[in-house]
């Protein structure tokens, strides 16, 4: 369930600024979208219409705290249309009078608390503005309805409707669009990259499921569901989208330095681990052969990703795309080489990199002891687990058992455990019965004392 607009206890302070306007002259087409500043629910300021991340985008305006229940029934009609028309965007935008400006962090954050997935944070954009000459610039007569604009790269408007999503607006939405983007192509499969080298195991072209399950049967991707699994990821991208998202491999995530995985899955450093991975994140289908002309694309995270031609090979942030479109129900693949670090990030990681953690243990994980590397695997993967996400359990007591055969210091009794445990996952093909393989492994170290 959505949250309503505003709290029910800012009911009365909200009926304050809702008014009705005398009718004005029909709504009309090509009316530019007027500039205002508003901030998603995930605290980015955005400059309206420049910085919405579309080649076109389907804005929803409403004004009322019930219209939350109008302004869902978009969401699978925009999921449709983005599947069809790479670069469509999607944001509702919930506009409050500016009297209520006070009132923003309260409610914002009682939105962002009802809502459990951040892909729909990222694109509600919050306005508190005086709404009488917003109005007026959209020709919007009064405050009754919703109102969807579609508008173009440029920010104007080319098609308008009032009201909660009907099919008969089908038609008339899809002649607007097609003007505006290409429609998708025919899955006929790209051109295979003579270099680098498709990793073995590489994903299917078809689709075979959702995001998660089409990473899980590829194999290649163990660390960043672990990684998802430790950040709260799994649900949304199961279940939600449509998104492009620029995979890294196991092979990527080792090239990271020594003990960086380990850290990240710290429960101290999970808005850290969920920056990181919603950078790898966009809204909507980027079709491979589209990246360089598009050159920069808004991430879920909020920051730009930046693509470009390298002879034979789309490099996004400087990581070659290794597999592109690979598809999903509710997404669009790229396996990339690297994994991507925000801005932010990267020069945090950076600064703490040869600095001590809490417990004066090194930024590299082997350093710290073994048994806090196994507990904190199992306080992580333990409610994975209990959710049903075995798979996602299993990786993340994968990537502790690793990290510490890596480790120089870890015993050798130690060492013998973990081979044990990671050859009986072997010959498991069950994931729950994999990650219960790891686990009497995990216990077996912890009994020894370690």
């Amino acid at each position: 369930m959505r949250p309503t607009l505003v709290p029910l206890a800012l009911t009365c302070l909200s009926g304050l600024s809702l008014f009705s306007a005398p009718a004005s002259a029909a709504p009309q087409v090509g009316t530019p979208f007027p500039e205002y500043v508003g901030k998603n629910l995930l605290g980015r300021e955005f400059l309206l219409p420049r910085d919405l991340g579309g080649k076109a985008n389907l804005v929803v305006v409403a004004f009322q705290r019930w219209h939350q229940s109008d302004v869902d029934t978009w969401v699978p009609a925009f999921r449709e249309l983005a599947a069809r028309y790479p670069g469509l965007g999607f944001y509702e935008l919930p506009v409050l009078g500016s009297d209520m400006k006070l009132f923003r962090g309260f409610i914002d954050g009682g939105m962002r608390r009802g809502i459990d997935d951040d892909a729909t944070s990222a694109r509600t954009i919050t306005l508190y503005i005086d709404k009488r000459p917003f109005r007026s610039a959209l020709d919007i007569p009064d405050e009754s309805s919703i109102h969807a604009l579609l508008l173009d790269a440029s920010g104007r408007v080319t098609w308008r409707v009032a009201g909660a999503f009907d099919a008969s607006y089908r038609a008339s939405l899809e002649a607007s669009l097609a003007a505006l983007l290409a429609p998708a192509s025919s899955p006929a499969a790209p051109a295979a990259p003579t270099s680098p080298v498709v990793p073995a195991g590489a994903p299917s072209s078809v689709a075979s499921g959702d995001l998660v399950g089409v990473a899980q049967s590829a194999g290649l991707f163990r660390t960043l569901l672990a990684a998802a699994g430790a950040a709260g990821l799994v649900d949304t991208l199961r279940t939600s989208g449509p998104y492009t998202v620029f995979a890294p491999t196991d092979d990527a995530f080792s090239k990271l330095p020594a003990g960086t995985v380990e850290q990240l899955l710290r429960p101290e450093n999970r808005d850290t681990l969920r920056a990181i991975l919603t950078y790898h994140v966009t809204l909507g289908r980027l079709a491979s052969k589209d990246l360089p002309t598009l050159a920069m694309w808004r991430t879920l995270e909020g920051d730009m990703l930046t693509f470009a031609r390298e002879g034979t090979s789309t490099v996004v942030e400087g990581a070659r795309i290794l597999k592109a479109d690979v598809a999903a129900t509710n997404g669009t693949i790229h396996v990339i080489d690297r994994v991507l670090l925000p801005r932010a990030v990267a020069k945090a990681l950076a600064a703490r990199s040869t600095a001590p953690v809490p417990g004066g243990h090194g930024a590299d994980a082997s350093s710290g002891s073994v048994g806090d590397v196994v507990r904190l695997a199992i306080e992580r993967g333990v409610p994975l687990y209990n959710r049903g996400q075995h798979e996602a359990c299993a990786a993340v007591y994968e990537v502790a058992a690793r990290a510490l055969l890596a480790s120089a210091s870890t015993p050798a009794e130690v060492r013998a455990a973990l081979r044990a445990g990671l050859a009986d996952m072997a010959h498991q093909s069950d994931p729950a019965e994999q990650a219960w393989a790891l686990r009497r492994a995990f216990d077996r170290v912890l009994a020894a004392g370690a």
